[in-house]
């Protein structure tokens, strides 16, 4: 477990030049904010929904599928299937969260009691797709500072290395037990996104 969560630290960190990852990170995550941004002013409620669905689940598929049939004028990708549920989740609840967040990182967050059963933490019996978003809600409920910084920090920023190291910290309490998870710094971005969204909203 402690080889994985070096690695998966040092893959959230980056090994590459950083300049030369930050500036894929920008423009990757561009792409999808501004996808996410178009599916959020033009069905709201679709958006939202799709961040009440199990990760993995056929209502997830359904309620994706639909958006991106919808939408796909406003991806910049030949192929909207090339966009990742996860990555599609967190760019929403980032928008959602930015919204409501009044620029302020929440207070009195914790899993304890969290609305989704789905989402309770590492001791949650989970699946592949769920193992993730029980670790983000840890790590973000841990550390709600560093979870709020890099929500609203820049993509590829040194705001967001910032946080992603405060986050890391966190990573070996709240590593699934038994688990595997490999991860880099856009898709955590993403779930840390999805799961202070979930938080505050359970408060």
């Amino acid at each position: 477990m402690r080889i994985l969560i070096a690695l998966t630290t040092v893959a959230l960190l980056g090994t590459a030049p950083v300049q030369a990852q930050d500036e894929d990170t920008r423009s990757g995550s561009a792409v999808v904010a501004d996808f996410a941004q178009c599916v959020v002013r033009g069905d709201r409620g679709s958006a939202s929904a799709l961040l009440e669905t199990m990760p993995g689940s056929n209502a997830e598929k359904a309620i994706d599928f639909r958006i991106k049939k919808r939408f796909d004028r406003c991806l910049a990708l030949p192929d909207t299937a090339r966009l990742s549920p996860v990555l599609t989740r967190g760019a929403i609840a980032t928008i959602l969260y930015r919204e409501t967040s009044g620029g302020r990182a929440p207070a009195g967050i914790t899993s304890q009691g969290y609305g989704a059963a789905w989402i309770s933490g590492p001791e949650a019996p989970t699946g592949a797709a769920l193992a993730p978003y029980a670790f983000a809600t840890c790590i973000a409920s841990a550390n709600p500072q560093a979870a709020h910084d890099l929500t609203i920090s820049t993509a590829g920023s040194g705001e967001e290395r910032t946080a992603v190291q405060a986050l890391s910290g966190s990573f070996p309490a709240c590593f699934p037990k038994g688990g595997q998870l490999t991860l880099n710094r856009i898709t955590i971005r993403a779930l840390t996104a999805e799961a202070l969204y979930h938080l505050v909203r359970a408060r």
